[in-house]
């Protein structure tokens, strides 16, 4: 007899295929096994049960006892070349069921890890857990991270560094709700070991499912080697305390890189991940907090210096735009109040000068003041884009100073943000383009009354 039992997201089930020394007594033991799986005080469903004979359906229900007469009306195994049963559940989709936990996990596991992740994202998030022993609401997540005291920003970090990761916290929240079963916990505990690993190596790569974490260039930590070590999930337990140590403040830049420095000057990796490493990371960063202090105060000085000079520059193309536009609505508006006033004095009164010629040529001096302020405005904004890209540039290298909140204020005060934004506005560039077409429009209306 081969046995296959399969439990994913969508159906539980067991194919059994028959072979000829099979007694059907074993074979019906075997069913009614899975049946009962399917039978607790937290669920209660009845299989469908299929019984093919060379690919042929021979039965269809949900009688184990008519399965049973099915099953010795075929008579002798050996006449066919194969007789197989499949007994299935479709699974509701109100709630996340888990009959067969080793099968559960052993169905997930076959994906790489980042489909794991999807996975578990997609189907356990939101979802109402229900196992054989328990039955987990999975809806009070939010208490449970709050409680742990984490950066605020934590969870957009973590998508920075892959959008689709969740929080280690989480599969720990679920590891510590479904505790009852052994598989699925050391499996989602696994899983926030690798993610904790993912958020702080320097970077990672991964092959044949196995992840190689890098702390430096040339020293690293494979996942497999922490699963050969992980006793008890001591290795685990560990990594976990350090990312709640890395991301518990503002400072998770500087704690992540002495994370790194620590563990790559370790002749052995995995025997440095013991539970003397929270103190050893501790005593660095207050070394560091130390020797680093002067260079802090000066990085935030310089940072500030920039950021006067940038607002100075930004104010100085405002007012250039400015001045620029109004020299060209003044020139335009000049030009036909003095062509009026001379014509209004050479013929002693005022008369209608627009005739073809004239409103020709005033239409061209018109629609060249408007290609010439669009050059400007577009001048004028490129020279923004660049220099607050030359901000984004410089905002970077103080990523391994600063956190993301402490330098998000430094580079983004309102001064700042109230003079970009009125930078970016082309309010006042198309209240002078309105003005130059209506101006447009008066003169062929002259023209035409003149006409």
């Amino acid at each position: 007899m081969q046995k296959k039992v399969v439990d994913d997201f969508k159906y539980y089930l067991i194919d059994i295929v028959i072979e000829n020394n099979d007694k059907i007594s074993n074979i019906i033991a075997n069913v009614e096994g899975f049946i009962n799986s399917t039978r607790s005080e937290n669920f209660y469903f009845t299989p469908t049960l299929n019984l093919y004979v060379d690919g042929d359906s021979e039965y269809k229900g949900t009688h184990i006892s008519h399965l049973s007469s099915s099953l010795y009306d075929i008579g002798d195994i050996s006449d066919y070349d194969n007789v197989t049963i499949k007994a299935i559940i479709e699974k509701p989709l109100d709630k996340l069921y888990v009959f067969d936990a080793d099968a559960f996990i052993s169905n997930i596991s076959k994906f790489k890890t980042e489909d794991q992740i999807k996975l578990i994202s997609t189907n356990f998030i939101g979802s109402e857990i229900v196992t054989r022993n328990n039955i987990f609401k999975n809806d009070t997540y939010q208490t449970y991270q709050e409680e742990i005291n984490l950066v605020k920003s934590i969870n957009t970090l973590i998508k920075d560094n892959n959008s689709i990761l969740q929080s280690p916290c989480y599969y720990s929240y679920l590891a510590e709700n479904i505790k009852d079963n052994l598989t699925i916990y050391n499996y989602l505990i696994s899983i926030r070991t690798k993610v904790c690993l993912m958020l702080l190596a320097d970077h990672y790569t991964t092959e044949n499912k196995d992840y190689t974490f890098y702390v430096s260039k040339d020293k690293y930590i494979t996942y497999s080697d922490i699963e050969n070590n992980n006793t008890n999930n001591t290795f685990s337990k560990i990594i976990y305390s350090v990312f709640k140590w890395v991301f518990e403040d503002d400072s998770y830049n500087i704690k992540k890189s002495i994370f790194n420095s620590v563990i790559s000057m370790q002749a052995d990796i995995p025997s440095s991940l013991n539970l003397n490493l929270l103190h050893i990371l501790n005593s660095n960063l207050k070394i560091i907090y130390k020797e680093n202090f002067n260079s802090y105060i000066d990085a935030k000085n310089g940072i500030l210096n920039y950021l006067f000079d940038l607002s100075n520059k930004i104010q100085e193309q405002i007012s250039s735009k400015i001045s620029s536009s109004n020299t060209v609505f003044l020139i335009v508006m000049s030009f036909f109040f003095s062509s009026i006033v001379l014509t209004t004095i050479d013929k002693g009164k005022f008369e209608n000068i627009f005739t073809f010629q004239v409103a020709i040529l005033s239409s061209i001096f018109i629609i060249g003041a408007m290609f010439y302020m669009l050059y400007n405005q577009k001048n004028f904004e490129n020279s923004i884009k660049f220099q607050l890209k030359q901000k984004d540039e410089f905002k970077s290298r103080y990523n391994n100073i600063f956190s993301h909140n402490e330098l998000d204020n430094l580079f983004e005060p309102e001064s700042i943000k109230t003079l970009i934004s009125e930078s970016t506005s082309r309010q006042m560039y198309y209240v002078y383009q309105c003005i130059l077409l209506a101006i447009f429009c008066i003169i062929w209306f002259l023209y035409k009354l003149n006409s």
